[in-house]
């Protein structure tokens, strides 16, 4: 749960969330950073992802 609110505490700040800086407020908590979450999550938020949404809902119960 740590990774999710780090990762809205930077959003509300208006901080790109990147590995880097969420690995920081991690640290800066006193976390014990797991790197392969931090790129996961960072992976699952990341603004402007390949994956597009799809707005046809015939197309997306395909």
């Amino acid at each position: 749960m740590e990774y999710v609110y780090a990762t809205l505490l930077l959003e509300s700040t208006g901080t790109d969330l990147t590995e880097a800086s969420l690995t920081s407020v991690l640290e800066a908590a006193g976390i014990d950073v797991d790197h392969e979450r931090v790129t996961a999550v960072v992976e699952t938020f990341a603004v402007g992802s390949a994956v597009e949404p799809s707005t046809d809902v015939t197309e997306a119960s395909r």
